[in-house]
């Protein structure tokens, strides 16, 4: 089984021992060096390479050459035997006695003709093959080892024999010869989360028990499971927790995951043995009081030294010294954090309940931060309604910062808060509180918990704007495809966002594009769920039209002008979108949710019915500043309608907002916020950017919706990073994109996708396949997709028209792969005809570059021309880069010299030239013979005439040779 999520550790290893054939693996124990390094080692024994393996325990480090023996002991015993004989006297009988073979000597072992007797046995192995030295725990070789391999390696290190290593964090192992040092980190999220759930039943995690009260629209599960898994489910909430604490150290998880370790509102739970006694071990020598210093750090929310100092009555900088310097804390900002969390979470697990409440007691004296006192409170036993109140104050604080986590773990302690003053008074006190928790619950992406306390607000009565609060959860835990929510979506009409989803997904484009507009009005005319309303309906109905706003001559166009301007107002920029609600309205009948945006972007406060001249209300921002939703369905917005600058400079703004609340895009980590706001930089690199980057960004997402089972979301994903590879252009890059392409189809086959986008992956699909040859391939995959759109009705036809004409690209693509160049170069035309009558300038560029590949290969060169420009001109009017780097490289190839000169100094003549320009593009026989109306017979004589005259034998020769006589 492949290692998970080391392709790039094993890359640098690789590198490091091919260029300086010395590489010292290092990290924390558990991190996985001894499997990093047993891959490697694997690796070159299949290459054909000698590996002569030490694998040092610290037990054994006071045994003089057991080290070396376990080296040599690798080779055979006749081998072994052999390369003695074969040294000299001194330097042999130094080697045996070392090794125990011989009498026990009555001197001590001369210790320079041992070394040069370890050094020349080295060089006589590599002199027969290439030989690995693994020293797997170089820090605990035993000294006598270690100083002889130290001498051997340093001389005998080189293109034949070549040194690994791995030591523990923090060591100086003494056997190490010098060479490149790299340093191994923590698995990124989802390789963490694929370990786990590979490592076995987990018996201490357990779904979330749903109230029986709760209305049966309800369905009685959620899918939040890792998919991958051959053991069982993994609960998600549980799986973050590790997350959160491991560090990314896949021993530490494992043993954490098979516990049911867990972090709730009072602290860690079930902290296993071993773990504990891994950070036991590493604060042995601490004394009391620096371990009670390191306890108050631990039981504070964000403790300072002057916070602790004040707790503890002075001399907490002495205290807390050694901590700083061993790297247990680390300081910043005026604040102390753990460096690992694991470190916290055994503390807290450790001390005793007087031990806490002691601590607790003593911090709460001196916390400054109302939120934080009546945190401390509440874990040392207050309960009340003013506590409760004021955490949730704490909790909005915290998120209004970024500080997701933290909103979350103080609306938890809220509800301990007041549950139990509620319980005597009616559950109705407690449900605004309860509430709150379940939304940040769902903020952090811990979906099965949200899930069940929204439920058991359902349960527990309330409001009808709670209640419509609640279903939104449950709505946003179940995922994206919300099979068997349709009575729940039927309950309230608020929900209109996620109605909106279940039928674009069911490929019913023009319910789905009422819902959104309805979700539009709702969300803009309430105060909460604003935005994150809009970005749901909005975000995944746009995508159908992809078009340009400049001119509202399309009801595409309209909505597209009707989204931007939603977000425009929500980033508190009225201006921007009263004019483009101008631009919407002067084309069509205005809508209620028209007619309720442009009074916000007035500044009206009450809703028209009608459509009266503009009001001269003063505009008012409804925002004071960016919204992270409002900015992803921006940069979303401009994506889709091929705006690639504004698409950028939005994803830019998205970054730094990110980087602001402390979680940059460029982390390794994703967080919930990461997922669509990676989706919408991805998409705003391919419009405008680089199809490097959008494939990374997309690639990125794809893995994180993954490891939360949101398949819908990441087969979008996947289809953004096949369509970039796909632009790249090369052999290598579309045979990637067709990969990245055909999950998503397995995914759409899976799920019963039958949503717009789903139709262009599959066009992408088939375009990729055709370019590499495979023609049966991409003929299933387009009557697949003909299959979907043969479903819709024709107002989703008319709802949808970039699938539309991208699949009739995509068939115009095969059929000239087929050689059917005339009904090719129609079906392109025809395409490129529709897409300028619904304004999609990006899909209108990207069927005029088909056109010209074609008209290429035709060798019809005014076309094609005329095709590339018209292309190129649309590219840079749009700002779209990736684009225009593929339009720029087709025309390369059209302008190459036509008259080729032969070996033997003869020109080619036309019909060769033609002949030879299609063969080296890929064409088959068959292909070149049907699109220049000849023979088999005929192609095969012309290039064996061009063959001689090249002086090559093969197709690769001869593209290689145009392109070097060109």
């Amino acid at each position: 089984m492949p290692l998970l999520g080391r392709d790039e550790d094993l890359r640098a290893a690789r590198a490091a021992l091919t260029n300086r054939s010395a590489a010292l693996l290092s990290g924390p124990a558990g991190i996985g060096l001894t499997t990093l390094a047993a891959e490697l080692a694997a690796q070159a024994a299949a290459d054909g390479w000698t590996v002569l393996r030490c694998e040092p325990v610290e037990e054994e480090r006071e045994l003089p050459f057991v080290g070396l023996g376990d080296l040599l002991y690798c080779l055979p015993a006749g081998q072994l035997d052999t390369l003695l004989n074969g040294l000299a006297e001194a330097p042999r009988e130094a080697l045996r006695a070392a090794l125990l073979l011989g009498r026990r000597p009555e001197a001590p072992v001369d210790q320079l003709a041992l070394r040069v007797g370890v050094l020349e046995l080295l060089r006589e192995v590599a002199g027969s093959a290439r030989v690995l030295v693994l020293l797997d725990g170089v820090h605990w070789l035993d000294t006598p080892t270690a100083e002889a391999l130290r001498f051997a390696l340093r001389r005998a290190v080189g293109e034949r024999l070549r040194v690994l290593a791995t030591a523990r964090e923090g060591e100086r192992p003494t056997g190490w010869p010098g060479g490149a040092e790299l340093t191994v980190g923590g698995l990124a999220a989802t390789a963490l989360a694929e370990l786990v759930a590979r490592s076995g039943p987990l018996p201490g995690w357990v779904p979330s028990s749903v109230p029986s009260s709760v209305p049966s629209s309800v369905p009685s599960s959620v899918p939040s499971s890792v998919p991958g898994s051959a053991h069982g489910s993994v609960f998600s909430a549980g799986l973050r927790d590790v997350q959160r604490v491991a560090g990314g150290n896949p021993r530490v998880a494992v043993e954490l995951a098979r516990a049911g370790f867990r972090w709730g509102p009072t602290g860690p739970r079930q902290v296993p043995p071993g773990v504990r006694e891994t950070v036991r071990d590493r604060l042995a020598g601490y004394a009391a009081g620096e371990r009670t210093s390191l306890l108050l750090a631990a039981v504070a929310a964000r403790p300072s030294v002057r916070e602790l100092d004040a707790a503890l009555g002075g001399g907490a900088a002495a205290l807390l010294d050694r901590a700083l310097r061993a790297g247990v804390l680390e300081a910043g900002r005026g604040e102390l954090r753990f460096r690992e969390p694991l470190v916290r979470a055994v503390l807290l697990a450790e001390a005793s309940p007087v031990e806490l409440l002691a601590a607790g007691e003593a911090l709460s004296r001196v916390a400054a931060d109302p939120a934080e006192q009546a945190r401390l409170a509440v874990l040392g036993g207050a309960t009340g309604a003013e506590l409760g109140a004021e955490l949730l104050a704490g909790a909005a604080r915290a998120g209004a910062r970024g500080r997701d986590e933290e909103a979350y773990e103080l609306a938890t302690i809220a509800l301990l808060a007041v549950r139990q003053e509620a319980d005597g008074h009616g559950r109705e006190a407690a449900l605004p509180t309860l509430m709150a928790a379940a939304e940040y619950a769902a903020a952090v992406g811990r979906w099965e918990e949200a899930r069940a306390l929204a439920a058991q607000a359902l349960a527990d009565g309330g409001s009808g704007r709670l209640r419509t609060r609640a279903r939104v959860v449950i709505l946003r835990a179940a995922g994206q495809a919300l099979a068997g929510y349709e009575s729940l979506l039927a309950e309230d009409r608020a929900l209109s966002a996620w109605s909106a989803a279940r039928h674009l997904f069911a490929g019913r484009l023009a319910h789905a594009h009422a819902e959104a507009d309805h979700a539009v009005a709702t969300a803009t005319a309430t105060a909460a769920g604003t935005l994150e309303a809009r970005t749901v309906a909005e975000a995944r109905t746009l995508p159908a039209a992809r078009t340009a706003p400049e001119t509202c001559a399309t009801s595409a166009a309209r909505r597209a002008c009707t989204v931007l301007a939603a977000a425009r107002l929500a980033l508190g920029e009225p201006a921007a979108a009263r004019e483009l609600l101008d631009r919407a309205g002067a084309a069509r009948t205005v809508s209620p949710d028209w007619l309720l945006l442009m009074d916000l972007a007035t500044g009206c406060q009450e809703p028209r019915t009608s459509h009266p001249e503009p009001p001269s209300c003063s505009p008012t921002p409804p925002n004071p500043g960016p919204s992270l939703p409002a900015l992803i369905l921006s940069t979303f917005a401009h994506g889709h309608s091929g705006d690639g600058p504004a698409a950028l400079a939005e994803s830019h703004r998205l970054a730094e907002l990110l980087a602001a609340r402390g979680e940059p895009l460029a982390g390794a980590w994703a967080t919930p916020t990461h997922l669509p706001a990676l989706m919408a930089t991805a998409l705003a690199e391919l419009t405008g950017g680089s199809a490097e980057r959008a494939r990374e960004f997309a690639l990125r997402a794809a893995a994180g919706w993954g490891a939360v089972a949101a398949r819908w979301l990441r087969a979008r994903a996947l289809a953004v990073a096949g369509e970039a590879a796909l632009l790249l252009g090369e052999a290598v890059t579309t045979a990637t994109g067709v990969e990245d392409l055909q999950e998503v189809r397995r995914l759409a086959e899976e799920s019963g996708a039958a949503d717009p986008d789903t139709v262009r992956a599959l066009a992408l699909l088939a375009e990729g396949l055709v370019g590499l040859g495979e023609h049966a391939a991409a003929a299933e995959v387009l009557r697949q997709a003909a299959r979907i759109t043969g479903r819709w009705q024709a107002p989703d036809l008319a709802a949808a028209p970039a699938a539309r004409t991208a699949l009739q690209r995509a068939q115009g693509l095969a059929q000239g792969g087929l050689g059917n160049g005339r009904e090719a170069v129609a079906l392109l035309h025809s395409a490129a005809d529709q897409q300028r009558a619904d304004h999609l300038p990006l899909e209108l560029a990207r069927t005029l570059i088909a056109l010209g590949s074609v008209e290429r290969r035709l060798r019809h060169r005014p076309g094609a021309r005329a095709a590339l420009q018209e292309a190129r001109e649309l590219c840079a009017a749009r700002g779209a880069q990736p684009l225009l780097a593929r339009t720029e490289r087709e025309l390369d190839r059209l302008d190459q010299a036509i008259a080729v000169p032969g070996a033997d100094g003869a020109l080619l003549t036309a019909s060769e030239q033609c002949v030879a320009g299609l063969a080296a593009d890929g064409a088959t026989n068959r292909e070149v013979a049907a699109a220049l109306f000849v023979s088999v017979k005929t192609v095969e004589g012309t290039l064996s005439r061009v063959y001689r005259k090249l002086g090559v034998r093969s197709r690769a020769a001869l593209a290689r040779a145009l392109t070097t006589y060109s």
